[in-house]
């Protein structure tokens, strides 16, 4: 069974919670196990969010926060953690992340897929750690050891800028909103990479099914409403599941961030990055992720 830790900046965009809930139903099909989650922001409510939407379907796993309280941590960023925490009052008793990180790996029996579906900063973090009394390896050595993959939602590849809500999006925000992270990562991390990009799931929209009530169903409606582009259901489809009939993974190569943020991917052997794309209609793709959001 493939084990999963997943993070994710849980409180700006409600698909991160359609994310959870997708991963929630392929756990209880007995698909794969959700070993840990971990926030990638040090906003209010966060942590607590993960744990009310999980806890609606029974369900509990260890969740980790970040340190400090000013990374994407403001109301403006903040759409609806904080008042998650508020409405459902689901009690955290949360780790610090990287610290989770470390020992969801070092106590793996087997090779852990990694999912992230918000900044890269946690990762940066787990790969500059140092050994500890949770490992003896540092943070790259424990990656190269333990982890299968890093799936994340991802950088813009498209050569022409999308036009979405009114923005020109040249650089996604993932990557913008820590661009050294992003840089590292890329650089850096030693295990195969697949980037979900912004043009991949930009015009699916998902998340119509939540229970009327429920934690998801409010993380939504607080956001926007109904439903939402489905960048995090995506990546993380992808993480659990593989390409199935939906998605299809490109050529290998090295993915690049340059100082504002953008990304560029170059195709040659021996790379260790693959972008995902989809394999069939945006119909098509919604209607199948909508049987996981549920």
């Amino acid at each position: 069974m493939k084990e999963i830790l997943l993070d994710t900046d849980i409180g700006g965009d409600c698909d991160d919670a359609g994310a959870l809930v997708l991963l929630k139903t392929l756990c209880s099909q007995g698909k794969i196990k959700l070993s840990a989650v971990t926030c990638c922001t040090a906003m209010e409510g966060a942590a607590e969010t993960v744990c009310a939407i999980l806890g609606y379907y029974g369900m509990r796993v260890p969740v980790g926060v970040m340190e400090g309280k000013d990374y994407l941590s403001d109301n403006v960023y903040n759409c609806y953690a904080k008042r998650i925490k508020e409405k459902f009052g689901a009690e955290a008793n949360a780790e610090e992340s990287v610290a989770l990180m470390r020992k969801t790996l070092a106590n793996a029996s087997e090779k852990i897929t990694l999912i992230g579906i918000g900044s890269q900063r946690n990762f940066a973090r787990l790969l500059e750690s140092e050994a500890d009394g949770i490992s003896p390896l540092d943070g790259r050595a424990l990656v190269e050891e333990k982890v299968s993959e890093l799936v994340i939602m991802s950088g813009m590849f498209l050569e022409k800028p999308i036009y979405f809500e009114g923005n020109k999006i040249v650089e996604e925000a993932n990557v913008v909103e820590d661009i050294g992270a992003a840089q590292k990562v890329a650089q850096d991390w030693p295990t195969p990479v697949v980037y979900s990009p912004f043009e991949l799931g930009y015009d699916v929209l998902t998340g119509r099914y939540l229970p009327e009530g429920s934690p998801a169903r409010c993380c939504y409606d607080f956001r926007i409403g109904l439903t939402r582009s489905s960048w995090d259901l995506c990546a993380a489809f992808y993480g659990a599941a593989g390409c199935g009939e939906l998605f299809r993974l490109g050529e290998f190569g090295t993915v690049s961030v340059d100082d504002k943020g953008k990304t560029v991917f170059k195709a040659h052997a021996g790379g260790r990055h693959r972008i995902l794309f989809a394999k069939i209609s945006v119909f098509d793709i919604e209607r199948e992720l909508e049987k996981l959001v549920l």
